[in-house]
């Protein structure tokens, strides 16, 4: 019985990572650590890009925006009602 329930996992893992699929593809991140979703908004630590980034996900083409640079290697990102808190590494801080 335990074969049987191993194959099966096994059969089934397999058939369902084969027919995943990429939907959109979004390049010139630099280091994306951390995502943050509002709306149709997806927002994005860049590490080493040292800024927030803004995708609208409704966009036939989605492209990152720069929304706030100059930060000091922003690693998590958190959405809490309409505001924004990212954690910098290297200043050791959170900012709002």
């Amino acid at each position: 019985m335990k074969p049987l329930y191993l194959l099966t996992i096994t059969l089934f893992l397999n058939y369902t990572c084969l027919n995943a699929q990429k939907t959109d593809v979004i390049t010139g991140l630099n280091f994306p650590v951390g995502l943050a979703k509002n709306g149709n908004e997806l927002y994005v630590s860049e590490y080493t890009g040292k800024k927030i980034s803004k995708i609208d996900l409704t966009a036939e083409t989605p492209t990152a925006t720069d929304v706030i640079t100059e930060f000091g290697n922003p690693t998590g990102i958190v959405l809490h009602g309409n505001e924004l808190y990212i954690a910098e590494y290297v200043r050791s801080r959170i900012s709002k």
